[in-house]
């Protein structure tokens, strides 16, 4: 049995991640215009910014972000699976386990919440439609499988 030594050094890939936090908001310090249980217990959390990476780390630029647009919308993934996702809300985002067992229709409701919260409170009369109002009405909730929310 012949025996041979190869004589080489393994090639090692470092790949160079760019890595991010925005300026943040300390959520504590913010006055909402609703006094929701939410809101109470999103004040009493210890909350760290978001971590963008690769091409989002141009949101932590605020004078690129305000010009970008929405070429860089805010990253966010889920799941849409109905079982799961089914009587999904905002508050769901306050005990996360992990980024895997977010759906995508708690973070649409703590966005479409909040806008027309806004909305109120300028002075505007919004309304929820479409597909938003349609899971409204027949669920009491929003549509697990959608990925947007719709006010006018």
């Amino acid at each position: 049995m012949d025996t041979q030594l190869i004589d080489a050094t393994p090639e090692v890939a470092i790949i160079k991640e760019e890595v991010c936090s925005p300026r943040a908001h300390n959520a504590s310090d913010i006055e909402y215009h609703s006094g929701h249980r939410y809101y109470a217990a999103l004040k009493d959390m210890d909350l760290s910014p978001p971590v963008f990476r690769n091409t989002h780390t141009t949101l932590c630029n605020e004078d690129a972000r305000f010009k970008a647009g929405f070429n860089f919308c805010l990253p966010i993934s889920g799941r849409k699976d109905t079982p799961f996702c089914l009587a999904a809300d905002r508050s769901d985002l306050l005990h996360t386990r992990s980024h895997k067992s977010i759906c995508y229709a708690s973070v649409l409701h703590m966005l479409l919440v909040e806008v027309y919260e806004e909305l109120q409170a300028t002075g505007n009369t919004p309304l929820i439609i479409f597909g938003s109002l349609l899971g409204a009405v027949r669920n009491g909730s929003m549509i697990p499988f959608t990925e947007d929310t719709d006010i006018g």
